[in-house]
């Protein structure tokens, strides 16, 4: 397929890169890591304490593995802006970020932008719109809806258009670090049968997922038995070399919890009350069960407009469809002179 895709805020998000390298510069002439995050890191959290490299964020895990112990890293692109880590010793690292926030007034503009982009594509064509709105056009490698691996943050919503794409098919926009991307397709590459090896491969790792799924969803099973005995998340955690216990997650709203952790998550939190503890819920990368220790209602949460100015736009293009599409004529004039 052929994608445009658009970047969010290039000069605020300059801005927060040279800071964090400001910051490595620093450290590299002798400044203490840790004490110089808690001065210019935008998050409260910097030191992340773990038992399994596995509990941390895909990226984060990549970067915690390819660091030695007492190395920093290059900066590293966020879902919210931008990172630079230290790995102090196995299971303890330091992170220092710059958060790239989107105002309210970009949002609704870019929202307004993806869809006057798709509206004039399906008019003018693709590649004509993209050099019109100056985006730029590439086309990707060979997608492959049963091992995707595009980086978008809906996945699944990728791999259903993919499955349904037809010529002169258009997607929604599909937000990813720091952008969206909109989808067209390009060609088709007539599938190929794969060697024995291949589909060998491929079966075992299915199982193998299957496999992590069932026995996470097991685990996780037996301790919200024991949190519904009495236990608290606190203790299990201390005796459990298998789970991690996190209570830093503060000031967050459901867009953030969504884009950060997944849907799965974020509908869990809003079905919550203070002091309610969730089901197990299981994502790509991780199980969780949550616990909400303190809410703070807002009357409105501004984070959202985007996403409901898409909402209202995709409401008023179908009515105005449904309203002004003219019915189909009848001559019936030779009828009336009979």
């Amino acid at each position: 397929v052929r994608s445009a895709s658009r970047n969010i805020a290039p000069a605020r998000s300059a801005d927060r890169r040279e800071r964090l390298e400001d910051f490595r510069a620093m450290v590299a002439e002798g400044e203490d890591f840790l004490e110089l995050a808690h001065e210019v890191s935008d998050d409260t959290t910097v030191e992340y304490t773990f038992n399994n490299e596995n509990m941390l964020k895909p990226y984060m895990k990549d970067v915690y593995l390819n660091l030695k112990d007492g190395e920093m890293s290059d900066i590293v692109p966020a879902a919210r802006g931008f990172e630079v880590m230290k790995r102090v010793r196995p299971g303890l690292l330091y992170v220092v970020k710059a958060i790239v926030n989107v105002s309210r007034t970009t949002i609704g503009e870019i929202a307004d932008r993806v869809l006057s982009f798709k509206e004039t594509a399906e008019e003018i064509g693709f590649d004509s719109t993209a050099v019109e709105y100056d985006l730029p056009l590439r086309q990707t490698y060979p997608l492959d809806k049963e091992n995707l691996n595009f980086p978008v943050r809906d996945r699944d919503a990728l791999v259903a258009f993919l499955t349904g794409i037809r010529s002169g098919a258009i997607s929604e926009p599909f937000s990813s670090l720091g952008g969206y991307y909109v989808f067209a397709l390009d060609s088709l590459i007539p599938a190929t049968k794969p060697s024995f090896e291949e589909a060998q491969a491929r079966v075992r790792a299915m199982f193998e997922r299957k496999a992590y799924e069932d026995a996470m969803v097991h685990h996780l099973d037996h301790v919200y038995e024991l949190i519904q005995a009495g236990a608290t998340m606190e203790a299990i955690a201390q005796t459990d070399t298998v789970v991690l216990f996190q209570n830093n997650i503060k000031g967050q709203n459901v867009l953030v919890l969504r884009n950060t952790y997944g849907d799965e998550f974020a509908g869990a939190v809003a079905a919550l009350d203070q002091g309610q503890v969730s089901a197990p819920v299981v994502t790509r990368y991780a199980g969780f069960i949550i616990r909400v220790d303190g809410i703070n209602e807002i009357p409105f949460d501004s984070t959202m407009i985007g996403v409901l100015q898409w909402k209202r736009q995709q409401m008023l293009q179908q009515i105005t469809q449904t309203m002004f599409t003219p019915e189909e004529l009848v001559d019936n004039r030779d009828k009336f002179f009979e």
